[in-house]
C-alpha cells in the first residue's frame, strides 16, 4: 500500500513536473505564430521554478537546520556552490551561444549578459546562506521582510527608475552591474519566492493571495517581471499555489477512486483479501505518475534540453512565419522529442545530477 510519504511525493512531484513540462513548452511556443505571447502564460511557466525549487529544498525537508560554527556554513555554501555548478555552466554556455550566433535576445529582459540560469544558482547559494543564520520555520518572515525593503527601495529610493531606464534616465549599459541591472536586482524577488517554497513545502499549505496581489498592483505597484517587484510576487505565489491545489485535488481523486475499485474488486472475488492487499495490486508500484517521475529524475536537464531544441527549431524553421497547423506539428514534435528522450534516460537510470 502507498505510504503517506509516497502520496505525498506524488503530489509534489506532479506539480513539479507539470512546471518543467510548462516552462519546457513556453520556450518554444512564443516562437509560433499560432500561440501569442502571453503575457500571464509565459511569466507563469518559467519564473515559478524558483518556487518549486524550494518547495523540495532540503532545507524544506528538514534535512538541514542552521549552522552551528562557521565551518558548518563554510561547508554548506561550498556545497551549494557544488550543486550550483551546473547552472553557472549552463549560463555560460546559453551567453556564448547567444552572442556567438548573434541570436535574437532582449536585453531589458535580463540584461547584456545575464540569463535565468544565473538567477536560479544565484537563489540557490543566497538562500543556503540565509537558512544557515536563521531558522526554515521563520522563512515566511524572512521572505516578507526582504520583500518589504526591496520594494521600498524600489519605490522610494530610486531604484525603479535604476532599474527600467538606467542611471539618470540615460538607458545606458556602461559597467557589469548597470548592463545586467534587471537581472541582478530581480533575483531579491527571486529569493522571495524560494522563501515562499520553502514556507509551502514546510506544511504543504499556503493562504490564497489574489485579492493582494489586485490590492499590492493598484496601491503600491503594478507588476514588473524585471523588476520583481511585490505584486509579481503575490501574483506567482498565487498561480503557484493554484497549481498546487489541483495536484492535490488530482491526486484525492486518485485515491477515492482506488478505493472504489477495491470494493468492485473484493465483491467480485470469491476469497476477498483485506483491503490493503487489494489496494497494493490496483495501485501502480510508482508512487507518481512515470512521466512527471523521469522529468523530476532529470529535471534540470529537461529544461536544458528544451533550450538547445528550440535555438535548433528557431535556425532551421521560420517558425513565426508558419501556419498554425505547421506550429502546431512543430509544437508536438518537439514536446514528443524532450518527453522521449528524458524517458529513455530515465529507464537506463542515466542522472545528469552528479552532485
Amino acid at each position: 500500500m502507498v505510504s503517506y510519504k509516497e502520496e505525498h511525493e506524488r503530489f509534489v512531484s506532479g506539480h513539479n513536473g507539470t512546471t518543467v513540462v510548462e516552462v519546457s513548452l513556453l520556450t518554444l511556443a512564443p516562437s509560433a505564430s499560432v500561440l501569442i505571447r502571453d503575457v500571464l502564460l509565459l511569466m507563469f511557466g518559467l519564473h515559478q521554478m524558483p518556487l518549486c525549487n524550494g518547495l523540495v529544498c532540503p532545507e524544506a525537508r528538514g534535512k538541514f537546520g542552521t549552522c552551528r560554527s562557521v565551518k558548518d556554513l563554510v561547508r554548506r555554501v561550498i556545497k551549494s556552490l557544488q550543486s550550483s555548478l551546473p547552472l553557472l555552466v549552463f549560463g555560460v554556455g546559453r551567453l556564448l551561444a547567444v552572442k556567438g550566433t548573434d541570436y535574437h535576445e532582449h536585453v531589458t529582459e535580463y540584461g547584456v549578459h545575464w540569463n535565468f540560469f544565473f538567477t536560479l544558482a544565484v537563489v540557490k547559494v543566497v538562500c543556503t546562506v540565509l537558512f544557515c543564520i536563521c531558522p526554515v520555520r521563520f522563512c515566511s518572515f524572512m521572505s516578507v521582510g526582504i520583500m518589504a525593503v526591496y520594494q521600498y527601495s524600489l519605490l522610494y529610493m530610486g531604484l525603479s527608475d535604476f532599474i527600467l531606464h538606467g542611471p539618470g534616465g540615460t538607458n545606458s549599459r556602461a559597467g557589469f552591474v548597470n548592463a545586467n541591472r534587471e537581472g541582478i536586482f530581480s533575483s531579491v524577488g527571486y529569493v522571495v519566492l524560494y522563501l515562499v517554497g520553502a514556507h509551502i513545502g514546510r506544511f504543504l499549505f499556503s493562504q490564497h493571495c489574489y485579492a493582494t496581489l489586485q490590492l499590492s498592483a493598484a496601491v503600491i505597484q503594478p507588476v514588473s517581471r524585471r523588476m520583481a517587484n511585490l505584486s509579481f510576487v503575490l501574483w506567482m505565489v498565487g498561480l503557484s499555489s493554484q497549481v498546487l491545489a489541483s495536484c492535490l485535488l488530482t491526486d484525492l481523486l486518485s485515491t477515492f477512486m482506488s478505493a472504489l475499485a477495491v470494493d468492485s474488486r473484493k465483491k467480485l472475488e470469491d476469497n476477498p483479501k483485506t483491503e490493503e492487499e487489494v489496494l497494493s495490486k490496483l495501485l501502480p508500484s510508482d508512487p507518481a505518475p512515470c512521466l512527471m517521475t523521469a522529468i523530476n529524475f532529470n529535471g534540470l536537464f529537461f529544461f536544458l534540453l528544451s533550450n538547445i531544441l528550440t535555438g535548433l527549431v528557431n535556425f532551421t524553421v521560420p517558425t513565426l512565419y508558419t501556419s498554425d497547423a505547421v506550429a502546431v506539428c512543430i509544437l508536438h514534435v518537439y514536446l514528443f522529442v524532450l518527453c522521449a528522450v528524458i524517458m529513455v534516460m530515465f529507464k537506463m537510470k542515466i542522472a545528469t545530477r552528479f552532485w
